[in-house]
C-alpha cells in the first residue's frame, strides 16, 4: 500500500510545477515581444535582438548632430537592433532601403523602414540618449561569407528605424534586400 502514496508525490509536483509555468505564462502575455529567434533565409540568416518605441532618434556625425522624429504627429519610432549574417554565398551585395525592411502589426498593417540620413534635421547640439541607436543598417552593404585576413565584416549589426501607430502590436518584421526573410516576434 505503500507505492500508490509514492506515486501522487511525483504527481503533486507535476501539477505544481504546471501551475508555476501557466502563472509565468499570464504574466508575459501583457508586455510587447522585443526580439525574434533566428530565421533562415536562402543566403542569410538573421534576428532582431531589440525592438523599442522612442519619439526621438539623437545622433552625430562628427560635429554635426541630427535628430529623427515621425513625420506624424500620431506615430512614434520603432527601432530594430538587428544581426544579418552571411550564410552560403561567398559575397553578398544589397542594398537596404524603405522598400527593403517592413514591419507588421497583427492587424495586417505594413511600416517601411525609414532612411535615417533623409528623415532627420540638423540641430545646433547633442541631447539625450544621442547615438544610442548607432550604427545604422541602411544603404549599400557587401557581406562576404567568412572573417578574414585582414578582419573583414561578415555580419551587419545595427538599428533600423520605423514610423508606427503608438498602439501597434508588431507581429513580423519583413526582409527582402537579396533574400526574403521573414521574421517572427515571439
Amino acid at each position: 500500500m505503500a507505492f500508490p502514496q509514492r506515486a501522487r508525490l511525483p504527481s503533486v509536483l507535476v501539477r505544481l510545477a504546471l501551475a508555476t509555468v501557466g502563472l509565468l505564462a499570464l504574466g508575459a502575455c501583457g508586455q510587447e515581444p522585443r526580439a525574434t529567434e533566428w530565421w533562415f533565409g536562402n543566403a542569410l540568416v538573421m534576428r532582431v535582438v531589440d525592438l523599442r518605441r522612442v519619439d526621438e532618434v539623437r545622433y552625430a556625425v562628427g560635429d554635426k548632430h541630427y535628430l529623427i522624429r515621425p513625420s506624424q504627429p500620431d506615430r512614434r519610432l520603432a527601432a530594430a537592433q538587428m544581426e544579418v549574417r552571411n550564410r552560403e554565398a561567398n559575397v553578398i551585395l544589397f542594398n537596404i532601403t524603405p522598400e527593403s525592411i517592413t514591419l507588421r502589426d497583427t492587424e495586417s498593417g505594413e511600416y517601411p523602414a525609414i532612411d535615417p540620413f533623409t528623415q532627420r534635421s540638423e540641430v545646433p547640439e547633442g541631447g539625450p540618449a544621442e547615438n544610442t541607436f548607432l550604427p545604422f543598417v541602411w544603404g549599400q552593404v557587401e557581406l562576404p561569407q567568412t572573417c578574414g585576413q585582414p578582419p573583414m565584416s561578415c555580419q551587419v549589426a545595427g538599428w533600423v528605424l520605423f514610423e508606427v501607430p503608438p498602439a501597434m502590436k508588431v507581429y513580423q518584421l519583413v526582409w527582402e534586400a537579396a533574400d526574403t526573410v521573414y521574421l517572427r516576434f515571439r
